[in-house]
């Protein structure tokens, strides 16, 4: 390729990828901007709001939202999707509170263990998508099948056991400076967050497999781990956010992760990234947390059932995918797919160059076959 069609293409891209930004960020502005004017309009449901302690509600409930999101959008990010996200959550509940009450509300082993039935469900769910290939949404959905008959057969429907006292005081009545501990946690949690995916090699990464699978195997890198790995760290955020509220609610139940699964992909789609995967970010997932949260508490200041707020939240995701097909393909991330093809456009280059640089063609091979082999190599 020559010296100025290099510097169009350059040109191009470089154009290109602005463009797409500016589109990303403001579709994520514009969520922030409609969470900041439905907080002052909350005045038309109730006279009580807006207020700090309306403020206070949306951070601490979001908070349990934004873990189980992060986790989610790292799963549709590759292009999959996790509908085992309630189960697990409850699931991790449900053990927390038993095997703390076996052990005499040892808080600490039984954190560790709940993480480590997380992560072991999500191994489960990864192996199944990446190794086996079965569809995201049918393994996920079994996963979730079968972890929901295994809390009911082994609680008959009524699990047993409470929240440790350290768990009670981290996420239901702890302040520091008199502002519950939850909201420094969710703080902590979008800057991580934010890091993982926008500023790790290990985020450029599940970035270039969402956008193409076969060019990310091509480029070297370990796709089915990758993929493997979200669903790992899906099943380890259920079970934070399965922890934590168990500290909120100070007991488990079996519908405690119920309200889970549907917002945690709305949050995801409606924060800009793409349900096919390849583009997004946790900043705009963040938007999307908040964004339902503080529909849904005005929904409950309306007193209305809780299937007003299941109608509200597919109604949510429902606008935002119609609205995504309105955006160009790609995203904020596109240049990461388009430097992987161009390091193999590259590698494929230079063996073509030590090709030709070892001399005269091979027996048979016509003069006219040399120069369309050359010209190849310089597109």
């Amino acid at each position: 390729m020559s010296g100025s069609a290099q510097a169009d293409a350059k040109g191009a891209g470089s154009k290109e990828v602005p463009e797409r930004r500016r589109k990303g960020i403001s579709q994520v502005t514009l969520v922030y901007l409609i969470v900041l004017a439905l907080i002052p309009l909350s005045r038309l449901i109730s006279p009580a709001f807006p207020s700090t302690d309306q403020v206070e509600n949306i951070l601490v409930l979001g908070s349990f939202l934004a873990i189980v999101a992060f986790g989610q959008g790292l799963v549709i990010l590759t292009g999959g999707i996790d509908l085992s996200v309630a189960a697990i959550i409850t699931a991790s509940a449900v053990f927390m509170s038993a095997i703390t009450g076996a052990m005499g509300n040892s808080a600490l082993v039984g954190v560790l263990l709940t993480l480590g039935v997380g992560i072991l469900i999500g191994l489960f769910n990864g192996i199944g998508v990446a190794y086996l290939k079965i569809p995201p949404f049918i393994m996920t959905l079994a996963t979730g099948v079968m972890a929901t008959s295994i809390l009911l057969g082994q609680t008959n429907g009524s699990p047993s056991g409470a929240s440790p006292p350290v768990l009670r005081e981290l996420f239901g009545t702890g302040r520091i400076f008199g502002i519950p501990i939850t909201i420094f946690f969710f703080a902590a949690l979008v800057f991580v967050g934010w890091l993982i995916q926008s500023r790790t090699t290990y985020g450029q990464r599940l970035y270039a497999v969402g956008n193409g699978e076969i060019v990310a195997r091509i480029s070297g890198l370990p796709v089915k781990q990758l993929i493997t790995s979200v669903y790992v760290v899906s099943g380890l955020c259920c079970a934070i956010a399965g922890i934590m509220l168990l500290g909120f609610t100070a007991g488990a139940n079996l519908s405690i992760g119920n309200d889970y699964l549907l917002p945690s992909i709305a949050a995801v789609v409606v924060g800009g990234t793409a349900i096919k995967g390849g583009t997004g970010r946790y900043l705009g997932t963040v938007a999307g947390v908040l964004l339902l949260t503080t529909v849904s508490t005005d929904i409950s200041a309306m007193q209305l059932s809780e299937g007003w707020k299941q109608i509200v939240y597919g109604a949510i995701v429902l606008a935002a995918l119609v609205l995504s097909r309105e955006r160009p393909e790609g995203g904020s991330r596109t240049n990461i797919f388009a430097r992987l093809r161009a390091r193999k456009r590259e590698e494929d280059m230079d063996e073509g160059h030590g090709d030709v640089s070892k001399g005269a063609a091979g027996p048979g091979q016509s003069a006219a076959s040399q120069n369309e082999h050359r010209r190849s190599i310089s597109q």
